[in-house]
């Protein structure tokens, strides 16, 4: 789960995005906002921030790690150790 906050200064910042739900992805935990800062200009909308959390979700930078151990096993190209501790993390907090 993610947690948005669209108060001021939104829309000329990014709104304020909270991680909720441990998952196993070396670029989301916690506070995410700084992510969109990275992208955002002010004439994106909310749709924008939320296709940005789902880039982000989908294309792992092991570059931009919050967890160094997921990023790891992407770096090493372990899918399959990846995969296995993402499902269990799945089961175990989603």
């Amino acid at each position: 789960f993610f947690e948005m906050d669209a108060s001021s200064p939104f829309p000329l910042a990014p709104p304020r995005v909270q991680c909720l739900t441990r998952i196993f992805h070396q670029t989301l935990h916690g506070d995410v906002t700084h992510l969109l800062t990275k992208l955002w200009t002010r004439k994106m909308r909310m749709i924008d921030a939320l296709n940005a959390l789902e880039r982000i979700l989908l294309m792992p930078d092991s570059s931009n790690a919050a967890q160094v151990s997921s990023a790891g096993l992407l770096v090493k190209n372990a899918w399959s150790s990846f995969d296995s501790i993402a499902a269990r993390w799945t089961r175990q907090f989603a």
